[in-house]
């Protein structure tokens, strides 16, 4: 049996892994996963305030990765998802709160949010943007539905966790430069952060969780508790994925026109 072709399993992998992820401590409260959630998601953000160059994306997904790993390998995959989709949402709350008040200061911590915002603002005003039309946006999302499933299997969920810390502070930091030129903040922050990316973030962690927990399996060469329900959560991840779509497609004018009427003068 091979993992990852021609890369045998390792019997003991499971065991090397649940070693590494000793330091977590015990998780056997909602309370203790909750906090690691919560250092994953808020702490590399905050640290990285007094370092010039961006270190919490990937600090950030060290320590995400740490947790999943920890709650997959216990056969825990419904509690790994609620930690991921907690720590993106503490992670999200701190990094809007400082672009909207600080945006000098975390801009360069964010690489891209500042092109981003610019882009953004412009398609707001004006309804143009190539992102969006259906022939670039399509084959990109198919594209990053398949590069997603590939780096969970082989990196364990390293490298999607990484560039989805990565790009939602792109998001992050456009909706906190929102919110400080908009008329109301409500507005721009249910608005602004699209319902369809927040669909999109929810199918997507859904898919990292179970081929990573699929991956583990294979590597370790010894079925884990986490195959029941599969089926169903493979089956949300992509009804979310396409309920992005079916969003995006229907009702970003009406976004567009929400955040330009709702834009200070």
């Amino acid at each position: 049996m091979y993992w990852f072709s021609p890369l045998p399993v390792r019997r003991q992998t499971g065991v090397w892994l649940q070693g590494a992820t000793a330091w977590l401590g015990r998780l056997d409260t909602p309370g203790q996963v909750f906090m690691w959630a919560a250092v994953a998601g808020m702490f590399p953000l905050l640290l990285n305030l007094i370092f010039p160059f961006p270190i919490q994306q990937g600090l950030s997904a060290v320590l995400l990765l740490a947790l999943a790993l920890r709650l997959l390998l216990d056969g825990r995959v419904n509690t790994a998802l609620v930690a991921v989709i907690t720590a993106f949402v503490l992670h999200c709350a701190a990094a809007i709160a400082l672009a909207r008040y600080f945006p000098a200061l975390v801009a360069p911590l964010m690489p891209g949010s500042q092109a981003y915002w610019d882009q953004t603002l412009y398609w707001i005003k004006t309804g143009i943007d190539p992102e969006y039309e259906l022939a670039n946006w399509v084959p990109e999302q198919l594209g990053l539905v398949a590069g997603i499933s590939f780096f969970s299997f082989s990196s364990l969920g390293a490298i999607p966790f990484w560039r989805g810390f990565y790009e939602v502070d792109w998001m992050n930091y456009y909706v906190g430069r929102l919110l400080s030129c908009s008329s109301d903040a409500s507005v721009a922050l249910g608005v602004g952060w699209h319902w369809w990316s927040v669909c999109r973030g929810i199918g997507y962690t859904f898919l990292i969780c179970e081929v990573v927990a699929i991956s583990l399996e294979r590597l370790s060469g010894r079925p884990a508790a986490s195959g029941n329900g599969r089926s169903i959560r493979l089956s949300l991840a992509f009804s979310f994925l396409l309920l992005d779509f079916i969003l995006k497609y229907f009702t970003m004018e009406t976004v567009r026109q929400i955040l330009f009427q709702n834009l200070q003068p």
